[in-house]
Order: structure tokens, then sequence, then C-alpha cells
């Protein structure tokens, strides 16, 4: 049998993890709770008897627990889905919950679903408008876009305004023949084209030319020490001869005698 009082006082007086202390008051944090406040009649767990509302992807629940089905925790909550229309969910209300639910209750059950019809219906609205929707916009954003066009349009002119100089100097004359020589590579571009396959080729001569003498200064190097090996062994070194034998014998005085000449 479920002693609703001794649960009541334990959660009153003891701990409860779905209690939360505030300055105004208590409040519950379990989500079957149907007003929300740490209160006797409130309490989802010290009522054998209970009821509430709960809203599930638009759709409206009522979920009942009755003593008879204590002893299956899993199947303690009955839940039964709630016509759309509020005016027949508020008479499947009327008609589920009986002279056995507190009247207190019922009556905070059926203010719970007409809030959540409420803001169902706000919700309904506001999905079916065509109002603009509000959008943020960052100013530093906009303000920093801004500056760096700037910056690149007057870069862009100043390379402009440069080109122009060097054009100018070329046709008074400031860099001597450089000016005509630009003139006719201009007009006569196959000879460019040409001047650039002769010193391609010129390149590729040298390249060789390099590589052969290479070839030749390794050879030579290879001869020159095959020479020098063979006349290294072809030389004799003279003979040291071996002088006679020395033994040198010498004394040495003992650590402990030295050691009492220094005391006395």
């Amino acid at each position: 049998m479920q002693a609703d009082d001794l649960i009541w006082i334990q959660c009153q007086h003891g701990f409860c993890s779905f209690k939360t202390k505030a300055c105004t008051g208590n409040f519950c944090r379990n989500r079957n709770n149907v007003m929300g406040e740490c209160r006797r009649l409130y309490c989802p767990l010290a009522n054998s008897v209970y009821a509430t509302i709960r809203e599930f992807g638009g759709n409206v629940y009522l979920f009942t627990k009755s003593i008879e089905r204590a002893h299956t925790p899993a199947k303690l909550w009955n839940k039964l889905l709630l016509d759309k229309d509020y005016m027949k969910a508020l008479q499947q209300v009327t008609d589920t919950l009986t002279d056995e639910y507190n009247p207190k209750l019922v009556h905070r059950v059926k203010q719970r679903l007409t809030k959540v019809y409420q803001y169902l219906e706000r919700e309904r609205k506001l999905t079916q408008s065509k109002d603009r929707m509000m959008e943020r916009v960052n100013i530093r954003e906009e303000r920093r876009d801004i500056t760096r066009a700037e910056k690149a349009e007057r870069m862009a002119k100043l390379d402009f305004v440069i080109k122009d100089q060097l054009l100018q100097r070329m046709k008074d004359g400031v860099y001597d023949d450089l000016y005509e020589n630009l003139q006719e590579l201009e007009q006569n571009p196959q000879q460019v084209e040409l001047n650039e396959e002769e010193l391609e080729k010129e390149l590729e001569n040298e390249l060789v030319q390099y590589e052969e003498d290479m070839s030749e200064d390794v050879e030579d190097w290879a001869e020159r020490y095959k020479q020098n090996k063979t006349s290294d062994e072809k030389l004799e070194y003279p003979q040291i001869k071996k002088g006679p034998k020395v033994n040198i014998e010498f004394e040495e005085e003992p650590a402990d005698e030295n050691i009492e000449h220094n005391e006395n």
C-alpha cells in the first residue's frame, strides 16, 4: 500500500531531487506536476490519484494515475489522446476525471488544458502568417566590407595612375631608347619568339659542353689518383733499429708511515 503522507513528509522536510527553492516559494521540476509548485495537492509523487496535461508534437494528452496501478510502475500512468477541438477535449477531461479526483486538481487540469490549446493556436497562426521574418544584421561586418571595397577601389585607381605616368615618361624620353624598343617588340612579336628560341638553343649547347668538360675532368682525376697510389706503394721506408732494454728500480714509502709522521 502506498503511504502518501509519509512520502510528502520526506519530500517536504527531507531531500527531493525535483524541489527547487526560491525567494517566493518552492517549485517542482517534475514534468508531471500540473501546477509547477511544490505543494501537497499538486505533488505527483505524494498523490496516488493524480492527473495532468502534457503536449507532444502538437498533440495533447491527458495523463491519469490511480492506486490500482501502483504495483506496476511501467504502467502507472494512463495516457489518453485528446481531440483537436478545444470544447471536445474539455468534455473528455470532464468525463474522465470522476468524483474520486480532487475538485481543485480537476480545475487546475482544465486551466492547464486551456493554456496548452492557446499557445498551440498561436503557434499555428505564426506558421501560417506571411509576415517578414526578422533577421539579425551585423553593422560591424557591413562597415568592414565597405572600407575594404573603398581601399580596393583606391588601389585600382593608383595602379592606373602609375601606368599612365610610366607611359608618359617613356614618350618624353626619360628612359632613353626603352620606349622605342618596346614599340618594336610590339610591332614584331615573331622576332621576339625567334630570339627566345635562339637563347634556348644556346643554353642547351652550353649545358652539353659543361657536361663534357666535367666528364673529362673526372677521368683525369681518376688517372692521377691511380698514378699516385702506385708511386706510394713503391716507396721504401728505412727500418728503425731497436736499442737495448733498460730496467728502472725505485722504492715507495708506505702511506701509513707518512700519516704517523704528520701526526707527530
